[in-house]
């Protein structure tokens, strides 16, 4: 759960993923971001559970969202405190 809501929050790669936990009254909060960011932001991190290595194979295997899921698309080439006031922002507007 997270503090803004009742709901669970998930993380999925594949658009099967989502069609299971779609069932539940669900939005999903697609970020996105270049290939090359989120290495810049890995490596800045100390103690990162992924390795770097795997970034390439996390965005071959990713699948975006479709048009017919509830879903918003969020760039994350912004400060933590602005991607989180956008979202919270978005989903009080869609409520």
């Amino acid at each position: 759960m997270d503090k803004y809501s009742e709901k669970p929050i998930r993380s999925a790669l594949k658009a099967l993923s989502w069609r299971v936990i779609g069932t539940l009254d669900t939005l999903f909060v697609h970020l996105k971001g270049s290939q090359s960011l989120i290495l810049s932001r890995m490596h800045m991190r100390t103690g990162h559970f992924m390795p770097s290595e795997l970034v390439e194979s996390q965005f071959q295997a990713l699948e975006e969202p479709c048009a017919d899921e509830p879903h918003m698309v969020v760039d994350i080439d912004s400060s933590t405190s602005n991607i989180v006031t956008g979202i919270v922002s978005q989903v009080k507007e869609r409520q």
